[in-house]
């Protein structure tokens, strides 16, 4: 047992570390807190919502640093570590900004170099892009480099929090042939490193992707050790030639679950073909992979998932891979954690441009087209908008998923997105899902993922941070704060904000030790914490109902005085807010207000940020304005670009919905509505000449009856006087699921207090996802079950489950028991029969006596036979009382009786060929199955039924074409 301990205690010590607290003290800081990703920071009762918005949190200082600032704030062994893209790196006092070192790690790379017109996505420069990871004093992190003698180079630099200084043996160049694809070499001037470091087990991973999608390019992992060495290359595609599956996440890091487990996701291009996760192929372009380390150091795909629909995804760049996958903690991970169920205990959270978000099973991924042609997931939710972003959790009040959106959606601008909130919870078969409960006002294009602060899991403790954009590159960014659990009845408002200028795209802020850091795109670093005293405070200011672009609207910023403070001047930040200042210089006495009127003009459709600025003798202070722009007439919006139905069994019929919106300043009408092709129609449609106020909206309803097997594609295309919008339409249909029940549960004799063990197997022979609605196992007695298939759970087509039961009697004579299970394929009941006799054990075989010389001669009288009567063995009985085909829905229904509980062989043959076969446990009394005929030719067949033992019955049918 000492053995078995301490092999365990690695295990149990990883899972600890997947969540632990990121703080200074830590031995590991990571990005967005741990290594599942999860962005919650569990140890932080400074930054409770009451000590936030007290009145004495706020910006404790303001560095300036050379270059934009994506990596995310990080702090270890009592230093803010902070790298640019101008390959900058600085070491800060956590407190007061103060520098107390820097390093250059060479010259950056301008992307202006990369194919033909080069890429602007990160301009002027690339260098440090990706989060670091701080292992005890010594940080790793990549470097982006224009070499002199103009080739590019990426290098895995180890740095010294303390002093910065280069570690031995570094730093390493990221060079050479992939191992899973030799002779395809990475190439760092096509490349760049976008995602979060992941140390794991003694190695640094990086992953890149492309620039702009810049061919060449392709997904890759590298490895280097801490002791300086290259451990593996590792490309997402590994057929000569190929391109695409870049991993970049948005920034997102490689995500980890345990020793030698990572998980990625990719992004468009060269999809994987249709097959099982556990049988991961070269080709893996919008997907989730898992890939493990081997023992060697290499990297091999162990599990992927890819949407049914991938391909068609690809029409529309919308890439899976635009998120960063995110763990949810299990109750192994984190005592009491509200996620997953005993069925689906570890789940991975995956998001992507098409504006769906996905649960999957970290040990069983789901492959592609594995549910009937479908998502083989466990769950698949939206779509409610594009995500450019990774998810944040927070276990506490029953569990909870943010996560911002950024495609067009139906919010006023009609080119934004929003914070979404998902509650966790399971579906009405008891699986794990999540239900958005609330959304905010509208977000930009670029805002960052969001972080959670909190007391451990304590109500009420908890916030969410992240920086708010109105639009890439747009000035008026602000760090906010909302409440992680949404007010009832209404949308959640930022609680606390502050202006910072121009945000880094995607880039969350960094916590620590109860501070809040911020890293800009114009190369300031801010602290946020407690205590600060200023002398001026005031609300956020938002310009009320969005404004048509080029008209105006009045609001109001209002400063408050804590103190006696001489005003001196006051300005705003962006053209869209002026203030009008009143005269100056002013003196305000403590308790006076300062209203300040703001003239917004919006400028563009959707958000716009900036601020409102107060200069003072005792220095300047600060309030964001926030404002929207509409369309100077009419705009028609929808927030779907693709409408997905995949794995639907045949004969059922499912509806999705798509929202129209005006999005613009004036009515709306619509010209044309252009509907697809059966298997989809629409209802709920507006008609020709109907008319769409400004910010209203209308649900279509897109209905797919799922008649006929096969893969379908459409469009929904709708015209009007505010512009034309296309909705992709894809369906998958499949023949439907199908439980066969294979083994026997029959014990035979077993010896009384000895154990035996049987098998059963319950197998979907259907063509889409088949679960299990009911499942009870025996309970007590002399059998007990040895595996678990929980209620809710589900078997994908061709695939298996096994029950195992041990059957050890404690007294002689016959026993019986019996595993009831219960499907969605229309079949009912089963009780699957297990049985066995107890017998005594043998008489010992008696020891004969110790040779001790030639025995005395003895006649012993030969005993007359005693007459052996051995009982003739009663067969089964099984008496065929009905069988029906039915031709429309292709299967045959059978009603027949048994005289016990036993295995019942089922056959349909045609001529001696057996065409179908499946063996059941049936029970005593009636039984009733259903046979589906599937792609059977037209013509006779007998269907026959044979139980163990007895004497086949059988019956003719004709199945016609």
């Amino acid at each position: 047992m000492g053995a078995v301990r301490r092999r365990a205690l690695p295990l149990l010590a990883w899972a600890a570390a997947l969540i632990a607290p990121q703080t200074a003290a830590a031995q590991v800081v990571t990005a967005r807190a741990d290594a599942l990703r999860t962005g919650w920071y569990r140890d932080q009762p400074q930054l409770s919502p009451g000590q936030v918005t007290g009145g004495t949190f706020g910006r404790l200082f303001d560095a300036e640093v050379a270059g934009q600032v994506y990596a995310q704030p990080l702090v270890a062994d009592g230093t803010l570590l902070i790298a640019t893209e101008d390959n900058e790196v600085y070491g800060l006092d956590p407190l007061t900004g103060a520098r107390k070192w820097t390093r250059e790690l060479g010259t950056p790379f301008d992307p202006g170099g990369v194919g033909e017109y080069g890429c602007g996505d990160l301009y002027p420069h690339v260098g440090v892009t990706a989060t670091p990871v701080v292992d005890g004093d010594t940080a790793y992190m990549t470097a982006k480099t224009l070499e002199d003698d103009g080739s590019v180079a990426y290098w895995m630099h180890a740095l010294d929090v303390r002093t910065g200084s280069e570690k031995s043996g570094f730093p390493v160049a990221i060079a050479g042939e992939a191992g899973n694809a030799p002779g395809k070499a990475f190439d760092p001037r096509m490349h760049l490193q976008r995602p979060a470091l992941l140390l794991l087990d003694g190695v640094v991973y990086a992953a890149f992707g492309g620039h702009c999608d810049i061919s060449p390019y392709q997904g890759w992992v590298a490895g280097v050790s801490t002791a300086g060495r290259l451990t593996a290359l590792w490309t997402a595609e590994t057929a000569p030639g190929a391109d695409g599956a870049g991993i970049w996440q948005a920034g997102g890091g490689l995500m980890s679950d345990g020793p030698g487990r990572m998980f990625l996701a990719t992004g468009n291009f060269n999809s994987p073909p249709f097959g099982p996760g556990d049988e991961p192929p070269g080709a893996l372009g919008q997907s989730v992979a898992r890939v493990d380390v081997q023992g060697d150091g290499s990297l091999r795909t162990k599990d992927f998932f890819s949407p049914f629909d991938a391909d068609v995804l690809d029409g529309y760049d919308a890439d899976f891979g635009s998120g960063g996958p995110v763990g949810l903690p299990s109750a192994a991970e984190l005592p009491g954690s509200p996620f997953g169920t005993p069925a689906y205990p570890r789940l991975l959270v995956a998001v992507g441009k098409v504006g769906y978000v996905y649960l999957l099973d970290r040990d069983a991924l789901g492959g592609r087209g594995e549910d009937g042609g479908g998502d083989a997931v466990v769950a698949r939710i939206g779509p409610y908008g594009g995500v450019w972003s990774s998810p944040a959790v927070w276990p506490g009040d029953g569990g909870w998923i943010y996560i911002p959106t950024a495609s067009p959606g139906n919010v006023p601008g009609g080119s934004s997105g929003a914070l979404n909130f998902y509650r966790s919870g399971v579906d009405g078969q008891g699986r794990p899902t999540l239900s958005l409960t609330a959304t905010t006002e509208p977000f930009g294009f670029g805002s960052s993922a969001p972080v959670v602060t909190s007391d451990g899991t304590q109500s009420g403790s908890a916030l969410v941070w992240l920086t708010w954009s109105p639009g890439t590159d747009s000035p008026g960014a602000q760090l906010r704060a909302y409440p992680a659990t949404p007010p009832a009845g209404s949308d959640p408002a930022p609680l606390w904000s502050a202006p910072i200028g121009v945000a880094a795209k995607f880039a969350p802020p960094g916590v620590a030790d109860g501070r809040v850091y911020v890293g800009t795109a114009d190369g300031h670093v801010y602290g946020y914490g407690s205590p600060v005293d200023p002398a001026l405070t005031g609300p956020d200011v938002v310009c009320g109902e969005p404004v048509a672009v080029g008209a105006s609207r009045t609001c109001e910023a209002v400063f408050t005085a804590r103190r006696d403070v001489h005003v001196t001047g006051v300005n705003g930040t962006s053209p869209a807010f002026v203030p009008s200042a009143p005269a100056l210089p002013l003196d305000l006495q403590a308790g006076d207000r300062l209203t300040i009127p703001v003239t917004f003009t919006a400028q563009s459709t959707g958000p716009a940020g900036g601020s409102v600025r107060v200069q003072t003798t005792e220095g300047q202070f600060a309030v964001g304005v926030t404002g929207t722009g509409i369309a100077d007439g009419p705009l028609l919006a929808s927030g779907t670009p693709v409408l997905s139905f995949g794995g639907i069994a045949q004969g059922r019929k499912v509806t999705g919905t798509v929202i129209l919106r005006n999005a613009g300043s004036q009515p709306l009408t619509i010209d044309e509505i252009i509907s697809p092709s059966a298997p989809f129609s629409i209802s709920g449609a507006p008609g020709s000449g109907d008319e769409l106020p400004p910010g209203e909206e209308v649900t279509v309803s897109v209905v797919l009856t799922a008649s006929q097997i096969g893969d379908y594609e459409d469009d929904l295309t709708v015209r009007s006087s505010g512009g034309d919008v296309e909705v992709g339409l894809v369906a998958s249909v499949r023949t439907p699921p199908e439980l066969s029940i294979g083994g026997s549960g029959a014990f035979g004799d077993v010896v009384v207090g000895e154990s035996a063990e049987r098998t059963v197997t319950l197998t979907n022979t259907g063509g889409s996802r088949l679960t299990i609605t009911k499942s009870k196992p025996p309970v007590g007695g002399d059998f007990r079950a040895l595996t678990s298939v929980p209620e809710g759970s589900s078997i994908a087509p061709g695939r298996s489950v096994t029950l195992t039961v041990r059957f050890t009697p404690a007294s002689e004579g016959p026993a019986h028991a019996a595993w009831t299970v219960t499907a969605d394929d229309g079949t009912g009941v089963h009780d699957i029969a297990f049985e066995g006799t107890g017998v005594a054990a043998p008489a010992p075989t008696p020891t004969p006596a110790p040779f001790d010389g030639p025995p005395a001669p003895l006649i012993t009288p030969t005993p007359t036979p005693t007459p052996t009567v051995t009982p003739p063995r009663i067969k089964p009985k099984l008496t065929t009382l009905h069988a029906k085909t039915d031709q429309h829905r292709r299967r045959i229904s059978v009603s027949f009786v048994l005289d016990r509980a036993i295995t019942v062989r089922v056959e349909l043959l045609r001529g001696k060929r057996v065409a179908r076969r499946v063996s059941l446990s049936g029970r005593r009394g009636t039984n009733r199955l259903t046979v589906t005929l599937g792609s059977l030719r037209a013509g006779r067949y007998t269907l026959r039924l044979t139980p163990a033992g007895g004497s086949a019955r059988t019956h003719r049918i004709r199945v016609s074409g």
